[in-house]
């Protein structure tokens, strides 16, 4: 039995329609960019009259907007939170289902170690991002030189459609350890919705209260657009940070996780 390609097959479904689903919010999106372009003076005027407390927590920028990095920064975050849910849910789903579907004996009597097992299953998942990130980045490619004519950095494109990746690794990793400590899940999804959603208001506040600490909470902070706009490059420290989260995710999940072979038969 090849735990991979179990695991990768059937999150076939499920996945596709996640492709499906980001592609079309860019292309829904970004079809509306040439008039906000062309209209720029009318479409910062209507901006101006929403409230200040409004404007920092949908994290919009008069200023930018009218541009295409900044129309784009300002879809991106509600494009995180798909990826997030997507992300959680692939974690979380592939090692519940040991316990929901009750296949655990099934894996036990394979000469296979615990180990062996979760790593399968959580490269699975990455898979399956690397597949979804690819996707996004040729849609979003195609989309930006069809509504904005004038030369733009590809590497600052590039960045921006990346940091979907990177904070679905998070993610990955921390729904799998979720699932590890709690195997008993009984809907994937709802848990998957919360818990993105509890990590996006964390975003949503700090942007209203202008809390800095905030960003070291929420992986919604880690990648800020407008950083990646100003200096097309990361934040080294936050990918620091995401790196040794991940790893204090994987290690503990690992750890949980291998202990069943005595604590759950």
């Amino acid at each position: 039995m090849n735990v991979f390609l179990f695991e990768f097959k059937a999150a076939t479904r499920a996945s596709f329609g996640w492709i499906l689903a980001f592609a079309a919010i860019v292309v829904f999106f970004m079809s509306f960019y040439a008039s906000f372009h062309s209209d720029a003076v009318q479409v910062s005027q209507l901006l101006s009259g929403i409230p200040e407390t409004v404007r920092k927590a949908l994290s919009l920028d008069i200023s930018s907007l009218t541009t295409m990095f900044g129309f784009f920064s300002y879809i991106l975050p509600y494009v995180l939170l798909g990826g997030a849910v997507q992300a959680l849910a692939l974690g979380m789903g592939m090692v519940a289902k040991e316990t929901n579907q009750k296949t655990v004996d099934f894996l036990l009597a394979k000469p296979i170690s615990r180990a062996p097992v979760l790593t399968a299953k959580l490269l699975a998942g990455l898979a399956w991002i690397i597949l979804t990130n690819i996707a996004f980045l040729i849609v979003t490619l195609i989309m930006a030189k069809v509504v904005n004519p004038d030369p733009f950095s590809q590497k600052t494109l590039l960045l921006l459609s990346v940091s979907l990746g990177l904070v679905q690794l998070f993610f990955l990793a921390f729904g799998g350890l979720v699932a590890c400590v709690k195997p008993k899940i009984k809907s994937v999804i709802g848990v998957s919705l919360s818990t993105a959603f509890v990590f996006f208001i964390l975003n949503l506040f700090g942007s209203i209260i202008g809390d800095s600490a905030i960003r070291y909470v929420t992986p919604f902070k880690f990648y800020d657009p407008r950083y990646i706009v100003a200096h097309s490059v990361y934040e080294a420290r936050f990918m620091l940070l995401e790196l040794a989260y991940v790893v204090i995710f994987l290690v503990v999940g690992y750890a949980v996780y291998s202990r069943r072979d005595n604590n759950q038969n």
